[in-house]
């Protein structure tokens, strides 16, 4: 699927996902940590080549600009297409409506009821218009070094 002007939206195959799993990761790694996911890059690889992950990625012409990891989850009510992680450096806003639509046909064609993306607030306004609603919330505090006796 092509994106307003320069923008691309693809994914790799799985063996090709696997054997660029360490870019993929890297490139996401800062956006795991700050969500508090982590991922051995093993596990990641091996994920990744047996589908269970799908990539999609964003272009600007040769430059990744975006990746997401997606899988597919069984719930109670049925299936999910689960965004697990997802990284971008920029421009989200002028390429998010045509991710938008992936992100619909990917979930119609592995049967989901529905999209699950766990992410910040500022995405889930911009994600509003697209349909979204806040589901779940996710609250986090550092626990302090308490001494021991």
């Amino acid at each position: 699927m092509t994106s307003p002007a320069s923008f691309k939206i693809d994914s790799p195959t799985p063996e090709q996902a696997g054997a660029d799993a360490k870019k993929y990761l890297a490139f996401m790694e800062p956006s795991l940590r700050f969500g508090g996911l982590e991922f051995e890059l093993d596990y990641f690889k091996e994920m990744v080549t047996a589908g269970a992950f799908l990539i999609v990625r964003v272009w600007d012409g040769s430059e990744l600009i975006s990746v997401s990891a997606l899988e597919v989850r069984e719930l109670v009510d049925g299936l999910d297409l689960y965004v697990v992680a997802t990284a971008s450096i920029r421009d989200i806003d002028k390429w998010i409506g045509d991710f938008d639509a992936v992100l619909g046909q990917v979930a119609a064609e592995a049967q989901c009821k529905t999209i699950t993306v766990l992410t910040r607030n500022g995405m889930g306004k911009i994600a509003k218009q697209y349909g979204y609603r806040v589901h779940q919330v996710t609250i986090r505090k550092r626990v302090k070094k308490w001494a021991v006796h």
